[in-house]
């Protein structure tokens, strides 16, 4: 399956610890094409529309993953 975009916590942290090696070696996107959390988060361009298949590669920043839940669980309760 292939990916519209790879976001990661830190480029430098998924390189050791997360799976941008793996999708390097599979032929997927490359380094630089390679967004930080932080750079969405700080609205930079994220995902285009609502068709686009974004992978994520959270590899430990706890207050992050509870915030993406917290936010998640949101927009769940919004579709009730």
């Amino acid at each position: 399956m292939r990916s519209d975009k790879f976001v990661c916590d830190k480029k430098s942290q998924s390189l050791t610890l997360g799976e941008l090696p793996a999708v390097q070696e599979s032929g997927g996107d490359d380094f630089t094409a390679v967004q930080e959390t932080g750079s969405i988060c700080s609205n930079q361009t994220g995902r285009e529309t609502t068709d686009k298949l974004t992978i994520g590669d959270l590899t430990g920043v706890g207050v992050l993953d509870l915030a993406i839940a917290m936010h998640a669980k949101t927009l769940l309760d919004n579709l009730a």
